[in-house]
């Protein structure tokens, strides 16, 4: 099922509920469709909790967000009265649909490189200097933001490295 996650990606997550009847009663008599109830439910408690984490959350920690998605359907079960304890959710693959696919792979390659560039692992590392500035980590206008907190600006003492002064 698509689902639009926290920060405003679209994900495909596929999840199966397990399920026992705990009360026999409320289960047949209590609820019109109990099928409908369930699929509605989950699905509701799933977007809930899938929509409070990035796509990267959602396809990563799909064990928390099952266990999360379980407790909230358990408790609304319980109000409506269902007569059903969800044993558990099972998150299938998650992954985001196939138009999607490009953009994301093109951001995270993205993040990848600005993750590197200010980690020094990228061509420019500590202690590189604007030769042209004659500035670096240890210039006195830096107060410590080289290169670590990278915050773009069109002045600063390290131009090449935009730290900002």
């Amino acid at each position: 099922m698509l689902m639009l996650t926290g920060d405003l990606n679209v994900a495909l997550v596929p999840w199966i509920v397990q399920y026992r009847i705990k009360d026999p009663y409320n289960f047949l008599f209590k609820v019109k469709d109990i099928r409908l109830l369930l699929m509605d439910m989950s699905e509701a408690a799933m977007r809930l909790v899938v929509g409070d984490r990035s796509v990267n959350e959602v396809i990563s920690k799909r064990e928390e967000i099952a266990i999360e998605a379980r407790n909230i359907l358990q408790e609304e079960l319980d109000n409506a009265e269902a007569g059903i304890n969800v044993v558990t959710i099972e998150m299938k693959r998650t992954n985001v649909p196939d138009p999607v696919q490009p953009s994301l792979t093109k951001s995270t390659r993205r993040c990848r490189k600005k993750k590197n560039h200010l980690s020094g692992k990228g061509r420019l590392q500590q202690g590189h200097s604007d030769s042209t500035r004659g500035g670096g980590p240890d210039h006195p206008g830096c107060r410590g933001v080289f290169p670590g907190s990278y915050q773009p600006r069109k002045r600063g003492c390290h131009t090449i490295c935009r730290a900002v002064c």
